[in-house]
This record gives C-alpha cells, sequence and structure tokens, in this order.
C-alpha cells in the first residue's frame, strides 16, 4: 500500500510542481501565522490561563512588562507628563544655599530642570544632583552659572516609543514635552516615569 501511494506521488509529481510555483505567484508564500498587536496581546493572555510548568509559565510582571511594550506606539507622551506647574524647577539665579540643596534633595529627583528667573516656562537646562556632591559651596553661587545639561524636547503628540529613542540616543533622564506648531511648553516626562508605566506602577 505505502508502495502504491509513493508511485502515485511520485507520478503526479510533473503536474504538482509547477501548480505549486503558479499559486506561489498568484498568491504568495505563505508567511506562517502572523499577528498583529492586539492579536500578540490576547496571545499573551491566553498564555497566562494555560497549565504550563512553574519554569514555563510567564509570571503577571511579565505579562504586564509584555503588554505594555505592545502599546507603547499608541501611547501618547502626553498622557504620562508631569505639567510644567506640578514639576520641581529652580530658577536661575537662585543660590546653592543651604535651603536650596535641602529642597533638591528633598524633591527626590536626580534631575533639575532650571528655568530662567523672569520666564519660568523657558528652560535653559538640567541639573544633575549627582554633580553636586564634588562642589565647593563656601561661596553662594547662581545656578545658572552652573554648568547644566541640556534639556531634549519632544511633541506631545508622540509616542512614548518615540520617547523611549530620545532617552537612549540623547542619553537624557529628563525631557521637555512641548505643543506641536506653537511649542508650548506643557510638562515634564523623566525617565522613571516611562519605567513606571512600563511595570504597570
Amino acid at each position: 500500500m505505502n508502495r502504491y501511494i509513493l508511485s502515485v506521488i511520485y507520478g503526479l509529481l510533473p503536474v504538482e510542481f509547477p501548480i505549486a510555483k503558479i499559486l506561489d505567484l498568484l498568491l504568495g508564500r505563505n508567511p506562517g501565522v502572523v499577528f498583529n498587536r492586539l492579536g500578540m496581546k490576547t496571545l499573551i493572555t491566553l498564555h497566562e490561563r494555560l497549565h504550563h510548568l512553574p519554569s514555563e509559565r510567564l509570571t503577571t510582571e511579565k505579562i504586564r512588562v509584555m503588554s505594555s511594550m505592545l502599546d507603547m506606539g499608541e501611547v501618547e507622551v502626553s498622557s504620562i507628563m508631569k505639567t510644567i506647574a506640578k514639576a520641581f524647577s529652580l530658577s536661575s539665579d537662585a543660590f546653592l544655599n543651604d535651603m536650596t540643596r535641602y529642597d533638591i534633595f528633598n524633591s527626590g529627583y536626580s534631575n533639575i530642570p532650571i528655568h530662567l528667573h523672569t520666564q519660568p516656562n523657558t528652560f535653559i537646562g538640567v541639573l544633575p544632583v549627582k554633580s553636586l556632591v564634588s562642589m565647593n559651596f563656601e561661596e553662594e553661587i547662581p545656578i545658572g552659572q552652573i554648568n547644566l545639561e541640556s534639556l531634549p524636547t519632544v511633541y506631545a503628540v508622540e509616542s512614548r516609543q518615540q520617547l523611549l529613542h530620545v532617552f537612549r540616543d540623547r542619553k537624557a533622564q529628563l525631557v521637555l514635552v512641548i505643543e506641536q506648531g506653537t511649542a508650548r511648553r506643557l510638562g515634564i516626562v523623566i525617565a522613571r516615569d516611562v519605567l513606571d508605566q512600563l511595570i504597570g506602577k
């Protein structure tokens, strides 16, 4: 019986092969199963419900991160930014005295945006808190006279994925969010905000 089947297959091969080639040209090759973003999220959720071994099972944290990564291109920067009114910043004419240093360390931020004295929404750079460790505070000096790091800008309508590229390429920890078209300053996003979004905290 097996010999009969093989003879039939080999006998039809001259016909099957050209037909298969023609179908490949007309329909294209089958790329296999391809999922879109929603399909991938559904697949991940289904995996969580399956009874795999503990070593093979995805944890809730992993599933949350994977789902957040899939949504990165859909969520705009404006949804995670902190408005300028709520952001901690310092004026360029503020002196680095004991009170200012206390406010900086008490803020809990590792990078502080610095704005012009007369224009609270106009930022001139970022003060890395770690740079204060090596400074001599015997003489009070205005923050504006310190070498500040640059403050990258992103549009509010950009995605979290584009924002991550800015953090990576510019090696920045803090970015300024502006309105597209008007360049109006809207808010601040720090790298930790993006991380908190990814891990669901």
